[in-house]
């Protein structure tokens, strides 16, 4: 049984950055993913300003659009554009932006076998051997960041989204225009709040044709596909032709929902660190993976007396991601309650679109926002003064 120091199980971006980075400081390392690669993935593809700083490689080539404003409505009415100087996310395709991670992984000396489906996980005493539909495979760690349906967080009875925490619905669909329809949509993402209560829909750019697509807090999933077809029709496409369609949930870590277990660990969506204010997922599958190589790396080259384990992957996410999600997990509250009081504060007052840019490009955090406002508390008091 061919045997590594580390298997990871998805090819996404946290099991690629992982592998890249545990493959570059020398130890072997096998990315299992269960599709052929490159693979498709629903996403609207949005990779933040703030996000792409945490890359420690180029993934320009990958860039369909760079955006520098937003049009947002409120129920498909009215609309404010903020417009920044500064990029503020980038347009990618995730079958390319996943696969250059991927290969840049390879590069280093990651071994990757696709078309692969982990089964199961069978826990010993000196690692954990992997059950795949193309053989079994022997590790000492094992990483699960293969995303919102985890087979390794099954494996361990873990099924994130039943542990208290919310999870999101959302469809999207890949949307094809004329050149000179493409034009206006360039640079700049469209959203629209209220559309369903608390939620939103969105409108990104992508070289040659738009992804839109609509989310919402899973118990109103049924609305969803309605609110997208009038979300669509605001659009004003002109001639277009839907090219792909597609449906996905992302289940939000819960505050008790194990990260590890033993030497298996969880990263990404496969341990629901998703923000649930945006449902940006990207930006904390590369965080965790940050977190994760250190921990790993010094747990395997540790001796059998050294009291290392992987626990501390759990506590630096609990100490570092965690207050981030949660900051944004009680902004999201506010917002489902009061959206339209969130967009004339948007349209009535600069200083929001500002600390928005500020967010999006990483000069401040949900966490700091929180306390220079003195707790999310006030501010929902303040707004409920004044609910439309």
């Amino acid at each position: 049984m061919p045997s590594y120091d580390v298997i990871v199980v998805g090819a996404g971006p946290a099991g690629a950055i992982l592998s890249y980075e545990l493959s570059r400081e020398g130890m072997s390392v096998l990315l299992l993913e269960k599709e052929k690669l490159p693979r498709y993935k629903c996403c609207a593809g949005g990779v933040t300003a703030h996000c792409a700083a945490l890359l420690d490689l180029d993934a320009s080539d990958t860039v369909e659009d760079t955006i520098y404003s937003a049009g947002v409505t409120y129920k498909f009415k009215d609309e404010y554009v903020g417009r920044s100087e500064r990029p503020l996310a980038y347009m990618v395709m995730r079958s390319n932006f996943d696969n250059l991670l991927v290969e840049k992984a390879r590069e280093k000396g990651t071994t990757i076998i696709d078309e692969c489906r982990v089964m199961g996980l069978r826990m010993e005493d000196d690692g954990v051997t992997v059950m795949a539909e193309r053989g079994r495979f022997h590790a000492r760690v094992v990483a699960g960041a293969d995303g919102p349906y985890s087979a390794v967080a099954r494996s361990l009875g873990i099924r994130v989204g039943t542990d208290g925490g919310p999870s999101t619905a959302a469809i999207e669909a890949e949307v094809a225009i004329s050149a000179a329809e493409m034009e206006k949509h360039r640079a700049t993402v469209s959203l629209d709040l209220g559309c369903i209560p608390g939620d939103y829909a969105w409108t990104f750019p992508k070289r040659e044709h738009l992804s839109i697509g609509i989310g919402c807090s899973s118990p109103q999933s049924k609305k969803l596909k309605r609110q997208f077809g009038k979300f669509l029709a605001t659009q004003r496409l002109g001639d277009y032709a839907i090219t792909k369609f597609s449906g996905h949930l992302m289940p939000i870590r819960g505050v008790k929902s194990p990260l590890q277990q033993g030497r298996v660990l969880l990263l990404g969506d496969a341990a629901g660190l998703i923000d649930p204010l945006s449902g940006e997922g990207i930006y904390y599958a590369i965080w965790s993976a940050h977190l994760a190589a250190p921990v790993i790396r010094n747990f395997l080259d540790s001796s059998p007396g050294d009291d290392i384990d992987l626990r501390d992957y759990a506590l630096r996410v609990e100490s570092e991601i965690m207050p981030e999600l949660e900051a944004a997990y009680l902004a999201s509250r506010i917002f489902k309650r009061f959206p339209f009081l969130t967009f004339k504060a948007l349209q009535k007052d600069e200083r929001v679109w500002r600390g928005c840019t500020r967010l999006i490009c990483g000069e401040t955090s949900y966490s700091a926002i929180r306390k220079s406002l003195g707790g999310w508390g006030k501010i929902a008091a303040l707004l409920s003064r004044g609910k439309r």
